[in-house]
């Protein structure tokens, strides 16, 4: 298995965040009962239920400004891993 250096993971953070937009944010809540649908079907995904209802109140409440004390690209990360789920296309399998 490989490991990431500190930094190595820092970069592509910031890397993939960079990809996320405040309007996929909008798309991403458009499709949130799709996604807790997916892991609630899913035997390996949904012990992460609360986890993702949680990642889904906190990009909410990001997006409409009611909490901003989280970095852009903390928002974009869970932004990302939360479409992920959605994607049929796995790269990583589950």
């Amino acid at each position: 298995m490989a490991f990431f250096s500190e930094k190595a993971a820092a970069s592509q953070l910031k890397h993939e965040a960079d990809k996320v937009g405040k309007d996929d944010l909008e798309s991403l809540l458009e499709r949130q009962k799709a996604i807790e649908k997916k892991v609630l079907s899913s035997g390996r995904l949904r012990r992460f239920t609360t986890d993702i209802r949680l990642m889904f109140a906190l990009v909410r409440d990001y997006w409409r400004g009611d909490y901003r004390a989280i970095p852009w690209k903390s928002i974009a990360a869970i932004a990302g891993a939360l479409l992920y789920v959605l994607n049929p296309i796995d790269l990583i399998p589950d």
